[in-house]
């Protein structure tokens, strides 16, 4: 690691889940510039491994994008309401934490 993250622009989704938008990029070569988003949702249930979520409490599931345009883009919809986070499911990681939500 060369660095740390930066946490671009913080928001709230319609049901009160907090977002926000962060740049891994001067950490992690493998990341765009400003292209995750972040989120902590409550868990609607729990998982069975020790650190997976559990049931009424929040976790944090990350939506990875190429660019910082789609982040942008996602970040707006989910703080609008038009979309959810599963609406971006095939973005997130840990990919499994999708069930939880």
């Amino acid at each position: 690691m060369n660095g740390s993250h930066s946490i671009i622009e913080r928001g709230i989704m319609p049901d009160g889940t907090k977002v926000q938008r962060e740049d891994w990029s001067a950490v992690y070569d493998c990341f765009a510039f400003c292209s995750t988003i972040a989120a902590y949702p409550i868990a609607k249930e729990s998982g069975d491994g020790c650190f997976s979520p559990k049931r009424g409490e929040t976790f944090r599931i990350a939506i990875d994008f190429e660019c910082e345009k789609d982040a942008i883009a996602c970040f707006q919809s989910l703080v609008n309401g038009s979309k959810q986070i599963k609406d971006y499911a095939e973005h997130c990681r840990p990919r499994d934490y999708v069930q939880y939500l």
